[in-house]
């Protein structure tokens, strides 16, 4: 299967036409204010039923670090799963871990809800959220 890069924002590409995004460490300097415009993109390009993967840096507050570009965030993975949901996907499974010496990382799996455009109107709860 053939792979692209794209701009989070705008990806170029037909609704639900794509079985997937893999956003590794993609969105780590959008600004909190933005994260819903590429959610909502990542949403609109997914086909129901597809998957989505997210991998951040995980922290317990969101706040923002330096980082080697430029200012990078940690989000706590229950604050970013409800922005995931909200976008259309319901969460699958989600993880944290630390390393030692290393930043905390976090990973959200999500499938794609319904028909394209359904934004999600209610959360589901998930394993392990607080």
């Amino acid at each position: 299967m053939p792979s692209r890069i794209g701009q989070a924002e705008r990806l170029g590409v037909d609704d639900a036409s794509l079985g997937g995004v893999l956003s590794w460490y993609s969105l780590i300097h959008t600004d909190p204010v933005q994260i819903d415009v590429a959610l909502a993109e990542f949403a609109r390009c997914v086909r129901p039923g597809g998957g989505f993967a997210i991998g951040f840096f995980e922290g317990p507050e969101l706040v923002p670090f330096d980082h080697a570009v430029t200012t990078a965030y940690y989000w706590p993975i229950a604050l970013l799963s409800s922005h995931v949901e909200r976008a259309g996907f319901a969460v699958t499974d989600t993880h944290a871990r630390t390393d030692p010496g290393a930043r905390r990382q976090g990973t959200i799996l999500a499938q794609r809800r319904g028909p394209v455009g359904q934004r999600a109107t209610r959360y589901r709860s998930h394993p392990g959220f607080a």
